[in-house]
């Protein structure tokens, strides 16, 4: 079966946001099969000059990837049901979202989805949580990825 990988990339009026930790988290997916060669990722994303996007880097471990780019619409979230999924593995990004969409799939009439693993808040189905307690923010020390 093959495994595709995926990099959800910011650009803004074709500027790319945070385009090292991209290109870091994709060449050390690659280095924990073993792969050296490796593509720069600026030298092949062109981001839209104008406007907010999604930039989609999906990339196998045959060295095939592709780019497309999605405008973007931010989702409205207002209400998130909790749900354990001590069993999920998501320790790379992978384009795969199957186990993710079927949890997704059991929000019922939440927005979106927070997921606990193993007793300690991870992540929503598309994004980090951050969470502030009126003095400063806190991360999860174990988030998916």
């Amino acid at each position: 079966m093959k495994i595709e990988f995926l990099e959800t990339i910011k650009a803004v009026d074709g500027v790319l946001f945070h385009i090292e930790y991209h290109q870091r988290r994709y060449e050390a997916v690659l280095r924990s099969y073993g792969i050296k060669e490796k593509i720069e990722l600026t030298e092949i994303l062109d981001a839209p000059k104008e406007g907010l996007y999604r930039c989609r880097v999906v990339y196998d471990l045959e060295g095939n990837i592709t780019c497309s780019y999605h405008p973007y619409t931010k989702r409205q979230i207002s209400r998130l049901k909790l749900l354990h999924a001590d069993e999920l593995e998501y320790s790379k990004k992978y384009a795969n979202r199957e186990a993710l969409d079927a949890l997704f799939a059991q929000r019922e009439s939440c927005d979106d989805i927070l997921i606990v693993k193993n007793g300690l808040l991870c992540d929503t189905t598309i994004a980090n949580i951050a969470l502030f307690d009126t003095k400063e923010w806190v991360t999860p020390k174990r988030p998916l990825l």
